[in-house]
């Protein structure tokens, strides 16, 4: 196989894994700025579980799990909170 039908067969696969990639990175994005509007408004308890959804979707930010644990807690939530925070101590 030729170094071009090599470099187009990566190419093709790089391609794949961001089509399969980014519409979850998409919504996990749309899920915190949600969550970022419940919070502000108030509604602590359906922040939490947004941020959790988030979190979910943006594996690498374990920052959302603790968020969404300090809603939850604040939300009157402990054991809700408790879940969400091992979560972050697991990444």
């Amino acid at each position: 196989m030729s170094a071009r039908g090599v470099t187009r067969q990566v190419f093709i696969l790089a391609v794949l894994g961001l089509l399969i990639l980014t519409p979850s990175w998409v919504i996990g994005w749309s899920e915190v700025q949600r969550a970022r509007r419940l919070a502000a408004t108030g509604q602590v308890g359906a922040a939490a579980v947004a941020y959790a959804s988030a979190a979910q979707r943006l594996f690498w930010q374990p920052l959302l799990w603790e968020q969404a644990g300090q809603l939850a807690l604040a939300s009157g939530d402990p054991a809700l909170a408790c879940r969400y925070f091992a979560f972050a101590q697991e990444r």
